[in-house]
């Protein structure tokens, strides 16, 4: 069972986002979903229920989109909840980039973002168990980490050093045969963009980036080729909106 959550200040849209997403999941073969729907954030935070998905309107009254994410971050995290930011202005994209969304759906172009970002989520979902396999340096042992969990690759020296979302560091082996620029090749439809030559980062970890500085939503931080900022966020633009 999926369970889905709209918040909306628009009933016409939250009728019409219902609607397409039955057409997905039937087209997907998921038949056992259930959508809940809220036309404001206040009966959102006051709503207890579980869900694995939540797509988020920014642009509401009284508590926006990215208000209400503010006061229930912790709530979403801990359930494990995916959310899809809603809108009809492209611009609010690096304003939600704190808040690490796993889309952002435009409006404008619902036929195609919607269906590409449930899809995504269906995907991750059946992916769920996609691991990194690498023999760490240090304690000589075979280690699996997701590549959600990764933050980034650091190239260090001759080695590749890996920090994963709960700060540990991992020293890969040089017998691993890796390089940055093979993951880069390997793993950059994972969403891992290189930020210069010494880091592949995840781009579902950006907390912000300011003038050429990543922060991540771990604490960890890594910089932008100077040059390269203005291709770096497009980058990210595009992982996030999926054009």
């Amino acid at each position: 069972m999926i369970r889905i959550a709209i918040v909306d200040d628009s009933q016409e849209y939250i009728d019409i986002i219902k609607r397409k997403i039955a057409g997905i999941m039937e087209e997907t073969g998921y038949f056992q979903y259930d959508i809940s729907e809220f036309t404001d954030g206040s009966t959102f935070l006051r709503d207890n229920s579980s869900y694995d998905v939540l797509l988020l309107d920014i642009d509401m009254p009284h508590i926006n989109g990215l208000e209400l994410t503010e006061r229930i971050d912790e709530r979403l995290s801990a359930q494990g909840t995916t959310l899809i930011y809603i809108s009809s202005h492209d611009n609010y994209v690096f304003e939600s980039i704190k808040h690490s969304p796993f889309r952002f759906v435009r409006k404008s172009l619902l036929d195609t973002d919607l269906p590409e970002a449930i899809k995504a989520y269906i995907e991750k979902r059946e992916n769920s168990n996609d691991y990194f396999i690498f023999t760490d340096r240090e304690n000589n042992t075979e280690v699996r980490i997701r590549f959600n969990d990764i933050v980034y690759f650091e190239s260090y020296s001759h080695d590749i050093c890996l920090l994963d979302v709960k700060g540990e560091h991992f020293v890969i082996k040089r017998s691993n045969n890796l390089s940055l620029n093979s993951l880069e090749e390997m793993y950059s439809s994972k969403g891992f963009i290189r930020s210069n030559k010494s880091y592949l980062v995840n781009y579902r970890h950006i907390y912000k980036i300011i003038e050429n500085k990543i922060y991540f939503t771990n604490g960890g931080t890594a910089f932008i080729t100077q040059r390269d900022v203005k291709k770096f966020k497009l980058q990210y633009q595009s992982l996030i909106m999926k054009e």
